[in-house]
């Protein structure tokens, strides 16, 4: 059962090191032509003795010439070198297409010819085809006190032609803060004209005539994913001013949802699957901006999301790590249990073959009346009700439960579900009853028909709910009674 409503921004990757391979030449080491095996001798851009000034020409294999000289790593030095894997493009000044390079721990591209300045990749990193998703990511930083965000060229392009990405991570930060991780998700369904069509990467900076409009970048990956619903948006990210090892988020939103902020570390988990990241849950909208604070960027590789909700959370169990908080009290008969269910109802007559073995989608822990094996509620009678935690119902004006169930009662026994007031503890209403039609039917299901119970009848009050089972168990004592699991209360 699904716990998010809606997938409002898409994956977006941050902090530390990418889960990508970084793609061929994308860590922008200097190498020296003429070699063989080519490429074979290479020296960081940080290597004392760099050019000072030197570009590389339009074409595969132009080889970067300059005014000073690099020392190789085989010991000798040279004044041409090369950056495999990667040719200048034409900016907007096509008599040129050149990019400078040198003097820092990146590749270093500015706009300094009156044209825009970017480098591609030579070769296709990848084939866009339908039903996947494609993350670029690169580390990028400028010049002290220069423009980054707004001048950078990043994109992913199928046969020349740039295409629109599905999330945008950029740099809040103006340059010489030190290198930031930017990325862009493409989603093919969002680009759907290109199916087929070969991917190369471009990065660069933007044309306004001037040394300060300059990008120096490094760690240029890619990687492809399965492919996910998102809408476009453009998610903001900046280093928190007083604690660099944070984050400050934002995003456009509307007041009429709520929104969570998950994180995982694995792409090919769905992002409504993620978890919760920081206890940012229920975020009311704000809009026409929501922002956070001082979210902790965590260790290495790590994707972000934020998921809008029509509504509010107000209880949510799957029960795998504990009880979620319920209780239980008998009157007579079997109590509920929680736990993995083994319930097998071997040799059931009338009744074979109505056995629990798992959680709702094969999970491993439930609430149930008797887990054991074989599972059996006691006969004559059974009189037992699981009480969930208190939620407060005070200031909305719509609230709704979901739950699975797995049932197998008799026929003659009443299971039903209680809304309670948590003052008094008096019955406000009974919210749900199992139906004849499930009855003797042990797979799980979701409850009411996968129809969102209504609890309005608990608005402006602080409740709790109660399932409650009872009855005579059957003749035969052959029935194992009534499962629950992935419960979840929303309002708004």
């Amino acid at each position: 059962m699904k716990k998010l409503s809606t997938i409002l921004w898409a994956v977006t990757l941050l902090a530390g090191q990418t889960q990508a391979e970084i793609i061929f030449g994308g860590d922008f080491q200097l190498y020296k032509s003429g070699t063989n095996p080519k490429y074979s001798v290479t020296a960081e851009l940080d290597d004392p003795g760099p050019f000072t000034s030197y570009a590389q020409g339009v074409g595969d294999g132009v080889p970067i010439a300059g005014s000073g000289v690099v020392n190789f790593s085989d010991a000798t030095s040279g004044s041409t070198a090369d950056l495999p894997g990667w040719v200048s493009v034409n900016g907007t000044n096509p008599d040129t297409g050149r990019n400078g390079v040198g003097g820092s721990t990146g590749l270093n591209i500015f706009a300094g010819w009156g044209g825009q300045q970017r480098v591609e990749t030579d070769s296709p990193v990848g084939v866009l085809e339908a039903g996947k998703s494609y993350t670029i990511t690169a580390m990028v930083d400028g010049p002290s006190g220069g423009p980054v965000d707004g001048s950078l060229v990043f994109h992913l392009m199928a046969n020349g032609e740039q295409l629109t990405p599905t999330s945008v991570v950029g740099v809040a930060l103006p340059g010489g803060s030190g290198f930031q991780m930017i990325s862009r998700v493409y989603d093919a369904a969002a680009n759907s004209d290109y199916i087929g069509e070969d991917l190369t990467i471009i990065i660069g900076v933007e044309d306004d005539n001037t040394l300060g409009n300059r990008m120096i970048w490094d760690d240029v990956t890619f990687d492809e994913g399965e492919g996910i619903p998102v809408e476009l948006f453009e998610l903001r990210v900046a280093l928190n001013a007083e604690n660099r090892g944070r984050f400050d988020f934002a995003w456009d939103s509307q007041d009429k949802y709520y929104y969570d902020l998950v994180s995982s570390t694995d792409l090919s988990i769905p992002p409504e699957d993620w978890p919760l990241w920081d206890g940012r849950s229920d975020i009311q909208g704000t809009a026409p901006l929501n922002t956070i604070e001082m979210v902790p960027s965590g260790d290495g590789s790590r994707f972000f999301a934020v998921l809008r909700k029509d509504a509010r959370t107000l209880l949510s169990e799957s029960f795998e790590g504990d009880d979620g908080g319920f209780t239980f009290t008998s009157i007579a008969g079997t109590d509920w249990t929680w736990g993995a269910p083994i319930s097998s109802n071997s040799g059931g007559v009338p009744n074979p073959g109505g056995s629990v073995n798992a959680g709702n989608d094969g999970s491993a822990k439930c609430w149930g009346t008797g887990i054991e094996n074989p599972g059996y509620y006691a006969n004559p009678t059974t009189d037992s009700c699981l009480r969930s935690p208190e939620f407060s119902l005070v200031g909305m004006t719509e609230a709704k439960l979901n739950f699975a169930e797995a049932v197998d009662v008799d026929g003659g026994d009443l299971a039903v579900v209680k809304l309670i007031n948590a003052v008094g503890n008096a019955e406000i209403a009974t919210v749900y009853t199992v139906t004849d039609e499930v009855i003797d039917s042990s797979a799980w299901a979701a409850a009411n028909e996968g129809n969102a119970i209504d609890l309005s009848a608990g608005l402006g009050e602080t409740v709790y709910l109660q399932w409650c089972l009872s009855g005579t168990g059957g003749t035969s004592q052959d029935y194992i009674g009534w499962y629950i699991d992935d419960v979840e209360v929303t309002a708004k």
